[in-house]
């Protein structure tokens, strides 16, 4: 089955939207398209089945309340539900938007908003291939402090537009960014981890950056595990020194970083992850950790 997009509950057809013999009801008042509040959510669907849609829609219902937007989750997961109705045992990716819409222009919320809601169905393609070690650089672009918005998945992404350039040009496969303070905050697509004489840590997103499905998971398996851990403001020297380094994402799993790039002149050469992280997350389906993050695992063993 090709992609598939529902927009406000009722299917439409994503051939004939792309071929423009069709369009999608568009508002102009659509805050998201204006100001970019909006938010989104990416979700992995194994043989039709989706991964952590609860922890997903959490988040989603997070996002909602943070940016004021109306949200009736059971009705989000009632449409996903006639998605998943209709790919039966497919494997691919479901990306939820959630815009507000609004009464009037300008900045000011008015009551009356409601929500224009888009979910987008697309098939896993035959060049999905297990993920190879990252090179990954450090990119000039910085994340602005916002407590208030750190966390979620919101609309507004400049930044890492911005710095996705930095990796195109660079010709590497990620970039991690700093915050205005210099701290590490992820990286552009997943959560970044290390570790260090025997900690595993990651960055703190209390002041910028996106808190990861696959993150939460990771510090869970972590906690089980009797691992010691550290969530703390972390500066480029922590990361340069570290033993092992990886990227966490819920469509790849985890992803080894074989080198970062702070400058031209210095490259660090990383090794793999730890061999109890793996045996632990290797034997894990949805419950503990689904089979594609097995395949990650495998490729990085």
């Amino acid at each position: 089955m090709s992609a598939l997009i529902m927009w406000n509950g009722e299917f439409v057809s994503s051939n004939k939207i792309l071929s423009n013999q069709i369009t999608v009801p568009f508002n102009t008042l659509d805050r998201a398209w204006n100001y970019g509040q909006g938010i989104f959510e990416t979700i992995r669907v194994i043989d039709g089945q989706p991964q952590w849609l609860d922890l997903h829609l959490q988040r989603l219902q997070q996002g909602a309340r943070t940016l004021f937007i109306p949200l009736i989750i059971s009705q989000i997961d009632q449409e996903i539900r006639k998605v998943l109705d209709c790919i039966s045992n497919q494997s691919g990716s479901l990306k939820i938007i959630i815009s507000p819409i609004g009464v009037r222009r300008g900045y000011r919320i008015t009551q009356g908003l409601h929500n224009q809601r888009c979910i987008q169905w697309f098939p896993f393609s035959n060049s999905i291939q297990p993920q190879l070690p990252a090179r990954i650089i450090l990119c000039d672009v910085r994340l602005a402090n916002n407590q208030k918005l750190a966390g979620i998945k919101h609309s507004a992404r400049l930044e890492y537009v911005m710095a996705f350039e930095e990796v195109k040009k660079a010709s590497a496969d990620e970039g991690i960014v700093l915050n205005s303070e210099e701290f590490i905050v992820e990286a552009l697509q997943a959560n970044i981890f290390w570790i260090k004489n025997n900690v595993l840590c990651t960055p703190s997103l209390k002041q910028a950056g996106v808190a990861g499905i696959m993150r939460k998971i990771i510090l869970q398996a972590a906690h089980e595990l009797d691992l010691k851990t550290e969530v703390a403001h972390f500066s480029l020297e922590d990361i340069w020194q570290s033993e092992y380094c990886f990227l966490s994402n819920t469509h790849y799993g985890l992803q080894q970083v074989c080198s970062l790039s702070i400058s031209p002149q210095q490259i660090s050469r990383l090794t793999k992850i730890p061999t109890t992280l793996i045996k632990k997350w290797s034997t894990q389906s949805e419950n503990t950790i689904f089979s594609q993050l097995t395949n990650a695992v495998r490729c990085l063993g």
